[in-house]
């Protein structure tokens, strides 16, 4: 089963126990998945759905520091339920420790020295852990090893 057929068959389920909180945010994934596939002109691969998710996630997650900035409690606590949502059809996260050894290999295979080769480290790492972490953790780990400057 696809992750396109996998969002459809859990909005059906949802839809069938009127959970409005998981419609909404299903309706709004599908929407994107679809309009992706417009722009494509063509089917996504489950990777490409994954990136949709993703997008979604991290759309969420900036409006979610906006609404704690502002104090928007009600926009945060559904904010929150909406990740959840999402998060499902997202692949495991990476562990740190593998996370940082695949920075630290790369790293050292780029000749990066500072935070100024943080571009083309981050580009690399992306490709070898394919969705299994995301760029704000890579860049976060690489400041740890990388000095700044």
């Amino acid at each position: 089963m696809s992750l396109k057929d996998d969002i459809e068959k859990q909005f059906m389920v949802s839809f069938k126990a009127r959970d409005d909180a998981k419609i909404g945010t299903l309706r709004l994934l599908k929407s994107a998945v679809k309009n992706a596939e417009i722009e494509a002109r063509r089917l996504l691969t489950d990777e490409e759905v994954v990136a949709v998710v993703r997008r979604q996630v991290k759309q969420l997650t900036d409006a979610l520091a906006d609404y704690e900035k502002g104090g928007r409690a009600d926009f945060v606590g559904k904010t929150k339920v909406e990740q959840a949502v999402l998060k499902v059809f997202l692949p495991p996260s990476m562990d740190p420790a593998a996370l940082e050894k695949i920075v630290r290999d790369t790293a050292a295979e780029t000749g990066a020295t500072s935070m100024k080769d943080a571009g083309k480290v981050i580009g690399m790492v992306m490709k070898k852990v394919s969705g299994a972490a995301d760029g704000n953790t890579v860049k976060a780990v690489l400041a740890k090893i990388l000095p700044t400057g």
